[in-house]
């Protein structure tokens, strides 16, 4: 609906005109974008939520989300607040492999175990275009897990 009401609704008379190849030249531009920030971030928190359905998450989330502050957006956000357990994701709709720095990123501006502070905090990064030896070897310190495409394509058909 959102992409209907983005991109179609506004337009229906070229539609109407047969002017199809107008409109995709309208939206083109907008087109990549509007997948990554919608469709693909849904469709991983989807990926987190069957995961945790199966059982093979490393905790029942509470809340599934994402979060936005001044100073940091996370895709994807799963929290139980009993166990002081959060699941971080970034999702990359790009078409280059994600690298280390994407990573690192990510783990920088979540919570740091300090005293007081006893949250477990696991990691899963999402990519169309895969990732990187070095995103793959930095992943494997931090024990986060890596989905691509065809890897979430995958996990969710097997929910159907």
């Amino acid at each position: 609906m959102r992409f209907y009401y983005r991109f179609i609704e506004p337009d229906l008379d070229l539609i109407e005109l047969g002017q199809v190849d107008a409109l995709w030249a309208k939206i083109s531009d907008q087109f990549r974008a509007f997948i990554g920030m919608t469709t693909f971030e849904e469709l991983c928190r989807s990926w987190v939520a069957a995961k945790t359905r199966r059982g093979e998450m490393p905790f029942l989330f509470q809340q599934l989300g994402s979060h936005w502050a001044a100073d940091a957006q996370v895709d994807v956000v799963a929290v139980n607040w009993q166990e002081k357990a959060i699941l971080l994701g970034e999702c990359k709709w790009g078409l280059e492999a994600v690298g280390r720095g994407v990573i690192r990123e990510l783990v920088d501006k979540s919570p740091r175990a300090t005293p007081g502070n006893d949250w477990t905090v696991h990691y899963v990064y999402f990519a169309r275009a895969g990732f990187t030896e070095a995103a793959v070897d930095e992943a494997r310190t931090i024990h986060a897990q890596l989905v691509d495409l065809h890897r979430l394509d995958r996990d969710l058909r097997g929910e159907e």
